[in-house]
């Protein structure tokens, strides 16, 4: 982590403004596959099939560790296995074993968390997995295959239609065969056109979940102050750790350190969908090191 020092006032009270420079975050899932051969696969096919299988259950699990559960099925399917490509970004060999037309593979696959991430958020599960998202729905001439679409496209973005409902969204086919998308929330419309319903669907509510106003009912802003730190390095340490808190953490800004006659504070603005979780883990860390933290709601502007 590098850290740029804004402001230096040499008074009684030295408070130092720091600037965190962020840097991709990618995380290595250790993961174990195995499968047997009906012996109508190559010994290579076989590999492929597994390795395959590695990536998406290190999707999977990484998936888990940003949202606290794993993904359904539908999300799998239509998010994670087709971006797998950009998702993976390295992958070894820990071990093989080959024996009796069986093989099992430990794998330590790569993957970019940053990217998951807003894949997860583009597809609208990463808001709605805790929060369900009930909405009013109305369609225009679609086929019915199209209308079977939109059912497994709601379970993947963890939303239910309900008549009367808001935000309303409006699904109707033109003449030359593309699907279009009105979404109206509030004082606001959003629209889009596809030739595909699972690009009109992502794109249309990708627009939604990015305001500030939605983004606000799905998370608390929150002060976090914690004392009794030895050294600076010490507080380094900790912000990288309250990073990797992914299922508790949506973002967090260490804002200054304050060094009074001894006593090292520091200040943080988090962001979190599960407060409970969040203290639980402060409670934890601070009782192993005799600091002191205060947790408090901040004032929206």
């Amino acid at each position: 982590m590098k850290i740029c020092f804004k402001q230096v006032c040499l008074l009684p009270v030295l408070f130092i403004v720091f600037g965190i420079f962020t840097v991709p975050a990618w995380a290595e899932q250790i993961v174990v596959v195995k499968a047997i051969s009906t012996g109508n696969h190559t010994a290579k096919e076989m590999e492929n099939k597994l390795l395959a299988r590695a990536f998406e259950t290190a999707l999977n699990l990484e998936t888990k560790k940003i949202l606290g559960i794993g993904s359904v099925p539908a999300l799998q399917e239509k998010v994670l296995s087709p971006n797998i490509d950009e998702l993976v970004m390295s992958y070894r060999e820990i071990g093989r074993n080959v024996s009796n037309g069986t093989m099992q593979l430990k794998m330590g696959i790569v993957v970019d968390s940053d990217q998951l991430k807003k894949i997860l958020k583009r597809s609208g599960y990463y808001y709605t997995v805790h929060k369900p998202l009930v909405f009013a729905l109305k369609t225009k001439g679609l086929t019915s295959d199209q209308k079977e679409e939109i059912d497994r496209l709601k379970a993947v973005s963890g939303m239910r239609s309900r008549p009367g409902a808001k935000p309303q969204l409006t699904i109707f086919k033109s003449e030359d065969s593309r699907v279009h998308a009105r979404l109206k929330y509030a004082d606001q419309t959003f629209s889009a056109v596809h030739r595909e319903m699972d690009e009109l669907w992502f794109d249309i509510w990708s627009s939604y979940f990015s305001l500030d106003s939605i983004h606000d009912d799905y998370f608390y802003t929150l002060s976090l102050n914690i004392e009794g730190w030895s050294t600076v390095e010490a507080i380094n340490l900790f912000d990288s750790r309250l990073a990797d808190w992914k299922k508790c953490v949506e973002n967090k800004e260490l804002s200054k350190v304050i060094i009074d006659k001894g006593n090292i504070r520091a200040d943080w603005k988090v962001e979190t969908q599960d407060i409970y979780n969040l203290r639980k883990k402060l409670n934890r860390f601070v009782k192993q090191r005799a600091l002191d933290f205060r947790l408090v709601s901040r004032e929206k502007k």
